[in-house]
């Protein structure tokens, strides 16, 4: 794993705050996968959200948090999204 990569995983994790998505509701998903398709650096990242898009939601924000504590981090707070559905 490369500094990189991790600084993507940081901001996968804070991409609802960094994104602007937690102000609006009603299109949270949307915002925030826009923002991460123009944000993330490394192929890696890419490819660890591309295999999302088989997962269902808790698969989803099990996933996110696994990849964050791999890198280092203590908590992801996009997972969030994905573990309240009604949130989105």
């Amino acid at each position: 794993m490369t500094p990189d990569y991790a600084a993507d995983v940081a901001t996968m994790c804070d991409a609802m705050t960094l994104s602007g998505a937690d102000k609006d509701p009603g299109g949270r998903v949307v915002i925030v996968a826009n923002y991460l398709a123009a944000h993330l650096r490394t192929p890696e990242s890419r490819t660890f959200m591309i295999s999302l898009q088989s997962k269902n939601d808790a698969a989803k924000a099990q996933a996110f948090d696994d990849e964050a504590h791999r890198v280092g981090l203590a908590h992801c707070a996009v997972s969030e999204l994905w573990r309240h559905p009604a949130k989105k």
